[in-house]
């Protein structure tokens, strides 16, 4: 089932029409956001992964996605949440859009990705807020309790 269409079986994603546009936003925004580093996860100069950049050119383009997209979208990010005024992205309650960000900026922030500091988002206080309150939902919250900080470092994970 895709992942927006799921969502509105628990009631992630909205049902009014431009809710739904704002959410299908923020996910757009996130990735557009975040697909530059999945190229720099392998930074292969081709499609047949021949020709790897070196170390030194990932760690380049990580410093350049830190200097220059980063203070640009996570500012984007903290005016919708200020805007918004709840803490979350779209409405009174999660969606589908605050657990994409949340994916997104544990990610960033993690520390797995070398070049990238786990401190990229303390400038802003509404993003760092929004992670907490994510976290904190019933049911994210008890799913950290089972699994521990969500970064599995071994391919063994059992769901």
């Amino acid at each position: 089932m895709p992942p927006r269409i799921s969502c509105f079986l628990p009631g992630l994603y909205p049902t009014d029409p431009i809710d739904a546009f704002q959410v299908d936003s923020i996910i757009d925004t996130v990735e557009e956001f975040i697909g530059p580093l999945g190229i720099a996860m392998s930074m292969a100069r081709s499609l047949l992964l021949e020709n790897d950049f070196t170390a030194e050119e990932k760690l380049a383009f990580r410093a350049r996605f830190t200097e220059k997209a980063i203070p640009e979208y996570l500012s984007r990010f903290e005016e919708k949440l200020i805007a918004n005024g709840s803490g979350w992205f779209v409405g009174d309650s999660i969606t589908i859009a605050d657990c994409k960000f949340y994916q997104a900026i544990s990610w960033l922030t993690s520390g797995i990705l070398d070049g990238i500091p786990t401190d990229c988002a303390d400038a802003y206080p509404h993003v760092v807020a929004h992670s907490r309150k994510v976290k904190s939902v019933p049911e994210i919250a008890r799913w950290y309790e089972k699994k521990g900080d969500g970064h599995y470092v071994t391919s063994d994970h059992k769901p």
